[in-house]
Parts: structure tokens; sequence; C-alpha cells
């Protein structure tokens, strides 16, 4: 589909990003990574196989553990949903039904094996969840790199909730070639506790200080919803104290929460307000 220039129903997301004239995540990747598409397009078959795979880029979402129910997520993205979200589904007709699920690939030791054998020499590792943190299987993976002499080639990008930091990420993540760390932050204080629910502020400002304390690299990344709308300014206030950058993702799913969901003459008139204006 992608050869025949079609958009894929797995790329909606970006496809309505676009339309609705935001830089969408693969616009925003292939500029970060300085994507060449006819050297893609030249190593590929008709039927969209790879002559030779030699991974350069993986994105490798953990599973489903975490230990957060934020209120724009789902059961599919955390098991800690998977209970009371069976309730809502019940009793709430506009609730989207998500099938109870259970992530158990990546706890194979052949997947892991089968991974390093098609790597390139330089790969770059996105890693998520859930909560890539919790997943013991994959600190695993980075110490047979380490011993195979492999890591000092690797750059790994992370996505986390920051309230789980083990101390052993940072004595295995000094010996990768670059380590980068992306936090879901929705908001600060109590409503970020309130939309990333049981999200302790106070244990997500020490692992933000100890990553910048450790010379990695960290940006966040707020998602951005019909709760904290109004208080983008005092999140962008707070990273910039701290010299974070941030990046912006959109509610779209569940739709009652996403930002448009609010009337349109309450989003023009936050659009007026002076505080917004230098964002």
């Amino acid at each position: 589909e992608m050869l025949d220039g079609k958009w894929p129903r797995a790329c909606e997301g970006c496809r309505q990003n676009e339309k609705d004239g935001l830089e969408s995540k693969r616009l925003y990747e292939s500029k970060r990574f300085n994507t060449d598409f006819e050297s893609l397009r030249r190593q590929t078959l008709a039927d969209g196989g790879l002559l030779e795979p030699k991974l350069e880029f993986i994105e490798l979402r953990l599973g489903n553990k975490c230990n957060l129910k934020c209120r724009t997520c789902n059961p599919h993205s955390s098991i800690a949903w998977q209970t009371e979200y069976k309730s809502l589904e019940e009793t709430l007709p506009f609730v989207q039904h998500y099938p109870a699920i259970q992530v158990e690939w990546c706890e194979s030791e052949a997947f892991w094996q089968d991974l390093e054998k098609h790597l390139c020499p330089e790969p770059r590792f996105y890693i998520n969840g859930g909560e890539p943190t919790f997943i013991e299987a994959h600190w695993n993976f980075l110490e047979q790199l380490i011993e195979r002499q492999r890591s000092s080639n690797i750059e790994l990008f992370y996505n986390s909730n920051m309230t789980h930091l083990p101390e052993k990420a940072f004595i295995l993540w000094k010996n990768f070639k670059k380590v980068s760390v992306s936090a879901s932050i929705d908001d600060i204080g109590d409503r970020n506790h309130y939309i990333r629910y049981p999200a302790s502020w106070k244990k997500i400002e020490m692992h933000v200080a100890k990553i910048l304390d450790h010379g990695l690299i960290l940006d966040v990344t707020q998602t951005v919803s019909a709760m904290n709308l109004f208080y983008l300014d005092e999140m962008l206030a707070w990273a910039q104290t701290r010299k974070i950058h941030v990046e912006y993702n959109f509610v779209y799913d569940p739709p009652f929460l996403a930002p448009k969901a609010l009337p349109q003459v309450v989003r023009k008139e936050l659009l007026k307000n002076e505080k917004f204006q230098t964002m």
C-alpha cells in the first residue's frame, strides 16, 4: 500500500494529524532520522518484503505491563486498566470496547536472538510499553549487547511515565552510544496525578532530576486533551526552567476527552488568551 501511494489503516493516526495541519509522527521521525525513501524503495520487493533485512530502526512496544491508569489510555496499553475498564464498558454506552489482552512475546528468548541476528552495525531502538522499565526481558537484552561488545554502537530512545526508574538503568545505559528519554507527563503536580493516575509527582521530579544529573538527553511528550488544554503554559514553564523540550501528542481516542470535544467557541477564546500567544 505504501509503495502504491496509499495510506495503510495502521497509519490513520498520522493521516489525521496531517489533515488537521499538525506535524505527525511520520513527518517528525522522517526528519529526525533523515530517512532516505529512495534508498529504502530500492531495497524493497514489489510485495513489500525486504531484499536483505538489516534493521536500522527498531520500535519495541514491549506490551501493556504498566503501573498507571491514565484517563486517556485503555487496556491495550495498560494492564492496570483492565478490571475497571470492563465495568465502564458495561455501564457507559459511549466507552469503546477493548478486549483484555496480555502481551508475552517479549519474554521469548528466541525473539531477542532473532532480533540481534538481523541488526545493522549501528541500530537505533525506540523502546516503550506499557511502561518499558518494568519489562525485565529488555534489560536482559541490553546486558547481552554489552557482553557481546555491541552496545557502544547502539542508540536507545525511551518513552517512560517516569514513575519507575531502577538504578540498573544508569549502570547499563552508560555502555551505549546514546540514550534519550521522552517523559510522558501531561501536567504538573496534582493535575498530572489526576490525569495519569496514580502517578506520584514527587517521584517524577526526582527521576527527571536524576536523568539530567547523569547527562542523558531528556524531553517531554505531553498528551494534550480536554483536561489539560487550559494549562499548557504552566507545563511549558515547568519544562523551560529545566531546559527541557516539549513535544505534543493530541488525543483522538477516547473522542470525549479530545481537545476537539470542547465547544469551538471555548477553544477560540483560549487561542486569544495572552498567556498562549508566546507558546
